[in-house]
Parts: structure tokens; C-alpha cells; sequence
């Protein structure tokens, strides 16, 4: 079996880096609805947000 230790501070701040990249997608899908822009539904950084990181 695989075992992964991770210290409290480490997990925080990946946590924290994941919630950031979330808001800040979220926040730009948002104001591009506002604007009825198709363009959130081309940007492959705001439908996988996630997607591309670590």
C-alpha cells in the first residue's frame, strides 16, 4: 500500500491554491454570463478549471 504523508500546512495551501483558481474561474464565467457571451463556453479554463494543474 501507498502511503502519502502531507503535512496540515501543505494541505491548506493546495487546498487554498484549488478554491482561488475556482473563485476566480467562477467570478469570470459570471461576468461573461452577465455579458451573454458565448466565449464561457469556449474557454477551456473556465469549464475545466482544475483541469491543467498540478
Amino acid at each position: 500500500m501507498i502511503e502519502a504523508k502531507t503535512g496540515s500546512a501543505q494541505l491548506v495551501d493546495r487546498l487554498t491554491r484549488k478554491a482561488r483558481v475556482l473563485a476566480e474561474a467562477h467570478g469570470e464565467s459570471q461576468r461573461l454570463k452577465a455579458r451573454n457571451s458565448p466565449a464561457r463556453w469556449r474557454d477551456p479554463r473556465l469549464l475545466w478549471p482544475l483541469g491543467n494543474r498540478e
